[in-house]
C-alpha cells in the first residue's frame, strides 16, 4: 500500500472510533442503524419529492431577480414540510446516490423553513443551489438505474437488480400498496430515530 494511502486509512480508521466512542459516550450503540429502506421505495419517494424541487428551483430564481430573500407563507411552508418523512426515508436506503439526493431534499425543506436565519441574499442562494445540485444528475434526469447499479457485480446480475427493482416500482405504484409500505417504514423509523 503507498505511504499516502496508508496514512488516509489510519486516519480514517482514527476518525471511525472516534466516532464511536462519542456515540458511545452519549449512550448510543457504536454503530448507526442500518438501511431499511428498499431502493424502489426510496426511487418512488424521490419521484414524489420532483414537485417539492422544480418549486424550489422556481423560487431560487424569483430570489434571485428580486435579490432579496421572499418569506413563504404558512401555506407554502406545510407544503414543503409535507416532503420531510419522504427526505428523512430516502436518506435511509442502502444507496449512497440516493442517501445524497435525500440529504438534499432535507437541506432544501430546513432553507425553506429558516429564510429568516439569512441576511444575505447570495449565501442563502448558495446553499438553496448546492441543495438543489444534490437532487439532480449531472447527466439530465436520474434514472432509476443509477440507484441500482453495483460496480462489483457484472452486467447480467445488475439487469437482475434493476428489473427486480422496476417490479417492485409498479407495486409500489398501487395506493393501498405504497401507503401500507409507507406506514411499515414510517413506523420503523421512529422506533429507531433515538439511535442515530
Amino acid at each position: 500500500m503507498h505511504k499516502d494511502n496508508k496514512l488516509i486509512k489510519e486516519d480514517v480508521d482514527r476518525l471511525i472510533k472516534q466516532v464511536q466512542e462519542d456515540r458511545k459516550a452519549r449512550g448510543l450503540p457504536p454503530e448507526s442503524p442500518k438501511p431499511f429502506v428498499p431502493i424502489a421505495m426510496g426511487w418512488v419517494l424521490f419521484q414524489r419529492c420532483k414537485p417539492l424541487i422544480d418549486y424550489t428551483i422556481e423560487y431560487a430564481n424569483i430570489v434571485d431577480k428580486a435579490n432579496e430573500i421572499v418569506e413563504l407563507n404558512e401555506e407554502q411552508k406545510d407544503w414543503v414540510n409535507q416532503h420531510e418523512m419522504y427526505a428523512t426515508l430516502i436518506c435511509k436506503t442502502d444507496d449512497t446516490l440516493l442517501n445524497i439526493t435525500g440529504g438534499g431534499l432535507i437541506g432544501i425543506i430546513n432553507l425553506l423553513n429558516n429564510q429568516s436565519d439569512y441576511e444575505l441574499v447570495g449565501e442563502y442562494l448558495r446553499k438553496l443551489f448546492r441543495c438543489i445540485y444534490f437532487t439532480k444528475s449531472d447527466y439530465g434526469e436520474y434514472q432509476l438505474s443509477q440507484f441500482t447499479y453495483d460496480y462489483e457485480s457484472d452486467s447480467k446480475k445488475n439487469e437482475r437488480i434493476l428489473d427486480k427493482t422496476i417490479e417492485e416500482v409498479e407495486r409500489l405504484k398501487d395506493d393501498d400498496y405504497f401507503n401500507q409500505e409507507l406506514e411499515k417504514l414510517i413506523e420503523h423509523y421512529e422506533s429507531i430515530k433515538h439511535l442515530y
